[in-house]
């Protein structure tokens, strides 16, 4: 943690795959939830807030729900910039629905929430790594596990809005 400039601000959570409550020592951002020690142990991670690419939390930004014909598959996720989309659509996903947000920090807590409601059902992720060039495939499921208008419907269920 030290090594990314983050320092612990809760006891050792008990598993590499759980976030770790942190403060930034470089920007004073505290990261709650923080990152996963796995993530910081494999090059990743590190504060969002200041980080010099990736998700700011602080900055607007959106949840986005996608799926893609020839894998069957869907795929959620998050972002700050435009390009995001357009990363995915250019490699055959299409866009099945999109809520703005002022701050990502709140897409992401719902991103979160979608990931956990997903896994719980016992559904895995549909796609490995080298299969998505611009990554995300954690936040994938196939759609003969669950639909997308069944992911589309949770999400609205907790944001309170439709897309």
């Amino acid at each position: 943690m030290l090594e990314k400039a983050l320092e612990p601000l809760a006891p050792y959570p008990g598993s590499t795959m759980v976030p770790w409550k942190a403060r930034c020592m470089v920007c004073e951002t505290v990261l709650d939830p923080g990152p996963m020690l796995h993530n910081i142990r494999a090059g990743r991670g590190g504060c969002s807030t200041c980080a010099q690419r990736g998700i700011n939390p602080a900055k607007s930004g959106y949840l986005y729900l996608v799926v893609h014909e020839d894998y069957q598959a869907l795929k959620w996720g998050i972002a700050n910039l435009e390009h995001r989309l357009s990363q995915h659509v250019s490699q055959g996903w299409k866009q099945v629905a999109r809520w703005d947000f002022e701050l990502t920090r709140d897409a992401w807590a719902f991103e979160r929430q979608v990931k956990i409601w997903v896994r719980s059902q016992g559904i895995p992720k549909a796609l490995r790594a080298d299969q998505m060039k611009y990554g995300g495939h954690t936040e994938t499921a196939l759609l003969a596990d669950i639909s997308s208008v069944d992911v589309q419907q949770y999400i609205e269920s907790l944001i309170g809005r439709n897309a």
